[in-house]
């Protein structure tokens, strides 16, 4: 990981975060393996190392290896093994692998990006649970059969230090009415699993449902496709793309700092990436979360698969309803993302007992 970049920048710093004290908790001697030195204003408690500093000839022996954020080079492997034969390499995968082999071997933009090489000396293999149904892709890529769908883990600790620092500053990404009437797409666009394209078409058929009842969609993440011809034909062709101001675009953000400032009605769509982080934020913030996440059908306002009409009519439902049951929706969404928690032993202890077996 990159210990410069705040652990609440993005899931995959949170995932490792999570993890990481988790075995702590366990008893474990854990310390994170950052490619640079954090800067001096960086608050880093825990200990770390960087991959320098591990591979220098000093370099501590490993028990364990959990490769999450970057991989390393093969020779580097192969030292770490010579220094301590009985080394365990584990290799997690948060994001989906198989499909983003599919998407960069077949939609994206050609590149120098190479398909991930097997770790040598690899024991285990760890995958998020919304991701199983590549389980088998999974166990045929690496060749190995030790691969196990391991708990989803989040707490909002790292939400609430960053509310603190918004607090601060006279901000809060929390539920407020004027903000309601802005919708917030915050999919990374990065492939047809996480995109803006179907809350766009959503947002079309909420407007000529409901004319004049939003002030629009802010897109974030949109600085790779904005310029794309195909996606500017398509977003033209838009009636809502005639009216002024009503689609927003821009970069990434931090969705915190956005929902602070321009809007608290989340949209969002995905395909066979149901478990995200954004989805636990806005349900433990006691925001309208429009979704249409399966495992979450309980919680928020729940659309089946790509079912456009109903999202736009949950639309609709939250705008009428969300301030008169908020109390009960935010107790609702914090009890349901507790299941989450790294604490609680059902999601603590098979990460131990794969360890114990590694």
């Amino acid at each position: 990981m990159n210990l410069n970049v705040a652990f609440w920048a993005n899931g995959m710093q949170q995932n490792i975060a999570f993890l990481h004290d988790l075995l702590n908790r366990a008893g474990y001697d854990c310390e994170y393996i950052s490619i640079e030195h954090p800067q001096k204003n960086t608050n880093i408690e825990d200990k770390y190392t960087t991959i320098g500093d591990l591979m220098a000839a000093d370099g501590t022996a490993l028990d364990v290896l959990i490769i999450a954020g970057f991989d390393l080079l093969p020779d580097m492997y192969d030292k770490l093994k010579m220094r301590n034969p009985n080394l365990k390499v584990i290799l997690i995968h948060y994001g989906n692998k198989m499909m983003d082999d599919i998407h960069f071997a077949i939609c994206a933009p050609d590149s120098k990006r190479s398909p991930l090489v097997k770790p040598r000396h690899l024991s285990q293999v760890w995958m998020s649970p919304q991701h199983e149904y590549g389980l088998e892709y999974i166990k045929s890529y690496y060749d190995c059969e030790n691969v196990h769908i391991t708990p989803f883990l989040w707490e909002p600790k790292f939400m609430q230090d960053k509310m603190r620092k918004l607090g601060r500053k006279g901000f809060s990404p929390t539920y407020d009415k004027k903000r309601a009437n802005r919708l917030m797409v915050f999919e990374p666009n990065i492939s047809h699993l996480k995109n803006c394209i179907l809350p766009l078409v959503i947002s079309e058929k909420f407007n000529s449902m409901y004319p004049n009842e939003i002030d629009g969609i802010s897109l974030f993440c949109t600085q790779n496709i904005e310029k794309k011809h195909y996606y500017k034909s398509f977003v033209n062709r838009l009636s809502i793309s005639k009216i002024p101001n009503f689609i927003r675009s821009t970069g990434r953000w931090a969705s915190l700092d956005a929902l602070s400032k321009f809007g608290c009605t989340v949209l969002s769509h995905q395909y066979g990436n149901d478990l995200n982080y954004a989805y636990l934020e806005a349900l433990y913030l006691g925001l309208p979360l429009i979704h249409n996440s399966p495992r979450l059908s309980d919680v928020g306002y729940y659309y089946d698969d790509f079912n456009v009409s109903l999202a736009a009519n949950q639309i609709k439902n939250s705008l009428i309803n969300h301030e008169y049951t908020l109390t009960k929706y935010i107790e609702d969404g914090r009890e349901f993302v507790k299941q989450y928690d790294p604490s609680l032993p059902q999601n603590s202890q098979p990460y131990i007992d794969l360890l114990n077996n590694a």
